[in-house]
């Protein structure tokens, strides 16, 4: 019993995946929606409808990564999908003038995709975020603007 139980979660799980494209690329260009923009630079890898994982440096000596569980609510991810999703992130504070500071939060994820070719897709997303300890990687518990642009190539 416990081994049909095991395959049927199995199959499941590659199921559900294999109709998702996978990326692989960069999310960046960060910028604040109200003038307080903020650079960086994240290695992204996503499956819509699965999945995002985010490693990146913040400007200020600041590294990051975040995990995000990704629906799609509209669209083809073969031309133009739009997704959202929710999940957390870590990250590390390395700046001369403090000590190392470790800093989590949860995140919220709205975005907008679109394949060019067979094997490029652009991104548009807001990722709002709460922060669950404090530190001096954000000035307030609430960090509305998150907006990024993101390429990536589709495998």
């Amino acid at each position: 019993m416990k081994k049909h139980i095991f395959i049927t979660i199995f199959a499941l799980m590659f199921s559900a995946s294999a109709f998702s494209q996978t990326g692989i690329g960069i999310r960046g260009g960060m910028f604040g929606v109200d003038g307080n923009s903020y650079g960086g630079l994240e290695l992204s890898l996503q499956s819509i409808a699965n999945y995002e994982i985010d490693f990146g440096y913040i400007s200020g000596g600041n590294w990051k990564v975040t995990a995000l569980k990704l629906f799609k609510l509209a669209g083809d991810e073969e031309f133009l999908c739009l997704y959202g999703g929710a999940g957390a992130g870590a990250g590390l504070v390395t700046t001369p003038v403090i000590d190392d500071e470790f800093h989590a939060n949860l995140a919220l994820d709205l975005g907008v995709s679109i394949r060019v070719l067979d094997f490029l897709q652009f991104t548009l997303d807001y990722r709002p975020e709460w922060a669950l300890t404090k530190n001096s990687y954000s000035d307030s518990a609430f960090e509305w603007t998150n907006v990024a642009l993101g390429a990536r190539f589709v495998f």
